[in-house]
């Protein structure tokens, strides 16, 4: 239990469970027990950085899984009809609670390899840009315009 490796590969395992892939790498069909796999693979991510809080790989894998859960909102608010105000208000404060889950754990990737970007290695430049590309998306579907056209430049920067 005070292991973060044990604890950060559990959740990992808990969460492509959670997010099962076809033999085509295309996102499969939702398992029943998705809350639940969801639950441990938070739980168990929390643990590990609870032990190595400094980890960014285990910050990412958190960030990921919050962010994922809110792009799954964005899509199911997508799909409710125009007159169901009540279902996609709902829907749309359930994303935002995962968006402020995922933030503390994307901010903390970009303002660690921010200043170091250029030195990374290629798992950690892929980290950076995958944060800066998941903040600039959630800022924008928050309406942080500012904020968006801030990770906006940094995405271009990077993907130069």
């Amino acid at each position: 239990p005070n292991n973060a490796t044990y604890q950060y590969n559990l959740a990992n395992a808990y969460t492509n469970m959670a997010f099962p892939k076809t033999a085509d790498g295309k996102a499969g069909k939702k398992p029943a027990n998705y809350d639940e796999l969801i639950a441990k693979a938070e739980a168990g991510f929390e643990k590990a950085i609870s032990i190595e809080p400094d980890n960014i790989g285990y910050h990412y894998d958190m960030g990921v899984l919050y962010f994922n859960q809110a792009s799954n909102l964005t899509d199911m608010m997508n799909d409710v009809p125009p007159a169901d105000d009540k279902k996609y208000n709902e829907l749309k404060a359930l994303r935002e609670e995962k968006f402020n889950k995922a933030h503390p754990h994307l901010e903390k990737i970009f303002t660690t390899y921010e200043s170091k970007y250029k030195s990374l290695d290629a798992d950690n430049k892929f980290m950076y840009r995958s944060s800066v590309t998941a903040l600039r998306e959630m800022y924008a579907l928050q309406n942080k315009l500012d904020k968006a056209a801030e990770m906006k430049k940094k995405y271009e920067e990077v993907n130069k």
